[in-house]
């Protein structure tokens, strides 16, 4: 009998193991060439960029918030109570500006109002100027006959 190659011997499939549950297999290199390749369209990966960009950004905050929490903590407690005292009065400033807001805006949006009123007015008594102009003419015409 002759002896063949190894490579012309038919190939023996070998029986795949069990694997237990909540674990993947680890695929042979031959397996893994069978599985087939995803190519990401133009789409995907444009909300890939804006995926990566939102989350890098949600990274920088949060590392900002980690920063001065770190520097927070360092503070003296005297320093501490320095800062709640200007935190307190800064709110307060926020506070008493957004009502000076709210009161400038009435009263822009009131003296926008007024000056409506007072074109409105202004054009009809160019309308009443007019009306009398031609009525006095008519009469000087009706006078004059």
């Amino acid at each position: 009998m002759s002896q063949r190659h190894p490579s012309l011997e038919p190939r023996v499939r070998r029986p795949r193991h069990r694997v237990p549950a909540g674990k993947t297999a680890a695929l042979s290199l031959r397996d893994q060439e069978k599985v087939p390749r995803f190519t990401p369209s133009p789409q995907s990966l444009i909300l890939t960029s804006r995926n990566n960009k939102y989350i890098d950004s949600q990274n920088f905050n949060i590392k900002l918030r980690v920063h001065f929490l770190e520097e927070r903590a360092q503070l003296a407690p005297d320093q501490i109570d320095a800062a709640l005292k200007q935190n307190i009065n800064l709110k307060m400033e926020v506070q008493q500006l957004g009502l000076e807001i709210k009161k400038l805006k009435r009263l822009v949006l009131e003296l926008e109002h007024e000056l409506e009123r007072l074109q409105r007015g202004s054009t009809r008594e160019r309308n009443v100027e007019s009306r009398v102009q031609e009525r006095n003419s008519d009469l000087v015409a009706q006078l004059q006959e």
